[in-house]
């Protein structure tokens, strides 16, 4: 969460020096970048001076994502970088906030759960009969679980997202395919309206593009677009129709494409379908923040529940038994 808040501040203050007028060396020569950053920022200083371009310059340090490289690619292919890196800066500043509430709704449901671990412990430890020592590793393992468990889908989640099968499965489910859609939509439009923008053809366009999306199934279909125009000479609208999902097209994306191409203002198409898809991402994880609460606390309070009626279940029992 930390390190998104740092960018948005760090793009924020290089969109600022940019429509300054400020060059590429007196902007990330800044001293005043924030901490984590500092170290990516002085290496781009190094690396301009030696002649390598900003998008290479940026490639090279791990801290910088595929998309955050290819959307600098594009301002610089257009001569937009204070536009680029203010939609960086804002993008940043919403992941930020999404994140927050997402942790802030959950925050009630997991100290509910860090504190149930030692008192199922203690009802265990009298119930049962445990010894000290199993009870304190039982109350160790329910509180590393959680964290166990984050590691584990973060790792398969990286080992997995470059399978089309399992981006395909993650897109089709009800609430994260949406969801996803609509940050991958984003991504692409935002990227390939400003290249247009910036007068770079079509298909080198579609190129620049594709490289801001994370899903291998988004990735796949407009490489196929790309193909279609080049081998086919098809609109953009056109040869998208024939890949096109179905959240493509129970959208308004496709008409609104099919109209910006028809009066030649296919980029302010795009970019308005990304502010759109920005939006409808915004809504989505708002719901979750607002479901995610119930649906973390109904499960644990159900089983703190069960455990403590076996507790008194078992102490009953045995007094029934003491008194026939």
């Amino acid at each position: 969460m930390g390190l998104a808040r740092d960018k948005a501040n760090f793009y924020s203050m290089l969109a600022s020096m940019a429509q300054a007028g400020l060059g590429l060396r007196q902007c990330f020569g800044l001293s005043s970048f924030p901490y984590r950053l500092r170290p990516a920022a002085r290496s781009i200083c190094e690396l301009l001076d030696a002649g390598v371009p900003l998008p290479e310059a940026m490639h090279r340090q791990s801290v910088f994502t595929a998309f955050e490289c290819n959307l600098v690619s594009v301002g610089v292919a257009s001569g937009t970088l204070d536009a680029t890196f203010s939609t960086l800066s804002q993008w940043f500043t919403d992941s930020h906030q999404f994140r927050s509430q997402i942790i802030s709704a959950l925050a009630h449901p997991m100290l509910t759960y860090f504190v149930a671990g030692p008192l199922l412990g203690v009802v265990d430890y009298f119930a049962t009969g445990l010894s000290l020592t199993t009870t304190i590793i039982r109350c160790i393992a329910w509180w590393l679980a959680p964290i166990a468990i984050w590691f584990l889908l973060k790792f398969l989640g990286r080992l997995l997202s470059s399978l089309p099968l399992f981006s395909f499965l993650i897109e089709s489910l009800p609430v994260l395919g949406p969801l996803l859609h609509s940050l991958e939509s984003s991504r692409f439009y935002r990227a390939f309206g400003l290249s247009l923008r910036a007068g770079i053809g079509m298909v080198n366009s579609i190129e620049l593009a594709s490289g801001c999306v994370k899903g291998s199934v988004t990735r796949t279909k407009f490489d196929r677009v790309k193909r279609d125009i080049q081998e086919n000479g098809m609109p953009f609208t056109v040869a998208l129709k024939e890949v096109a999902s179905l959240r493509d097209r129970t959208s308004s994306i496709l008409p609104l494409l099919a109209t910006g191409e028809q009066s030649g203002s296919l980029a302010e198409s795009c970019l308005r379908i990304a502010d759109m898809a920005s939006e409808d991402a915004r809504t989505t994880l708002r719901r979750i923040a607002g479901v995610a609460p119930i649906v973390a606390f109904l499960p644990l309070a159900f089983y703190i529940g069960y455990r403590v009626i076996s507790f008194y279940a078992g102490h009953i029992g045995q007094i029934n038994t003491l008194t026939e």
